[in-house]
């Protein structure tokens, strides 16, 4: 009986041969597709996460925020923002170096998304500004956590160096946009700079009269 190689052009050479093509076309068309999902779950994830600070981008939390507002607002529940801002970050820039100044932007975003609850949002608006979407928490509420992010910011420190931060509060009405929100939040927020920074200050007092009164903001000269 003649002995088969797998070099003679028999009919299971043939067979084994296609198999062999076809299986490895398979193989690089799913290394292909595994290769492509992996790159787009990581764009999407630079897109939704700033690497730096693991907080939600700016784009990220503005629609989440929006989408949450609408969640929240059908059921009436309270809800407020905060806006912080790191106190004379540029000093830290400038005279430690861009590499501590990141690793403290780090160090703050821990120490802030280390004590919020799974249901608020936490987003890194620009440079060393922040954002806090509290969900079920009205102004007084959210003007004490707030004060308890400040306290935890305080007292972290990294590479030796620590900060402290001012933050602005404001609830968000009925009738508010999450826009309108923040430009309040963030006219409180300069407030707190303006008196001294490391404080947290709320955008809308009620006087004696019943009357809304809002501090006139005004920037300070280096924040």
């Amino acid at each position: 009986m003649p002995t088969l190689s797998f070099i003679q052009p028999s009919p299971w050479n043939v067979v084994l041969l296609g198999l062999a093509i076809v299986t490895l076309l398979c193989m690089s068309t799913g290394m292909v597709m595994l290769a492509h999902e992996r790159i787009l779950r990581r764009m999407e994830k630079l897109a939704t996460i700033d690497e730096l600070t693991g907080a939600l981008t700016r784009r990220a939390f503005m629609e989440r925020a929006n989408a949450l507002l609408g969640v929240v607002r059908a059921r009436g529940d309270p809800l407020s923002i905060a806006i912080l801002d790191i106190d004379k970050f540029k000093a830290v820039n400038d005279s430690s170096g861009h590499a501590v100044g990141d690793r403290l932007l780090a160090q703050v975003s821990s120490a802030v998304s280390g004590r919020l609850r799974a249901c608020e949002l936490f987003g890194r608006l620009g440079g060393e500004e922040f954002a806090v979407l509290f969900a079920h928490a009205d102004k007084d509420d959210t003007l004490r956590m707030t004060n308890e992010l400040r306290i935890a910011v305080e007292r972290s420190s990294t590479d030796g160096v620590s900060c402290t931060l001012s933050a602005g509060v404001d609830g968000i009405g009925a009738h508010d946009t999450l826009e309108s929100a923040i430009v309040r939040a963030d006219d409180a927020l300069y407030v707190a700079k303006a008196s001294g920074r490391n404080r947290v200050t709320m955008a809308a007092r009620t006087n004696v009269a019943g009357a809304v009164c809002v501090a006139e903001p005004r920037r300070p000269e280096s924040a």
